[in-house]
């Protein structure tokens, strides 16, 4: 994060912006639209790129819908075990 503006990627009126920072991505990320810079962690997903900062903040549904899978296929996959009542 940067220490002048407070944001992950700097605006064009920070000092700290660089402007070659278009050389530097990657791709974008298909949640927010933010580039992937070289050097970025990322993941993929079907084949689609989503940056670390979407993923960290993602909640359950979220991560549910971009698996495309069941929630409760999810939470077993996590370790959790399904106990009837």
């Amino acid at each position: 994060m940067c220490e002048i503006c407070k944001r992950v990627r700097c605006k064009p009126n920070c000092p700290n912006y660089e402007e070659d920072w278009q050389k530097k991505s990657r791709e974008r990320c298909v949640r927010c639209g933010e580039r992937i810079l070289l050097g970025d962690a990322y993941y993929r997903m079907h084949g689609f790129p989503y940056c670390e900062t979407c993923l960290d903040f993602a909640d359950v549904e979220s991560l549910v819908r971009i698996c495309e899978i069941s929630k409760r296929e999810w939470f077993e996959k996590m370790g959790f075990e399904c106990v009837e009542a």
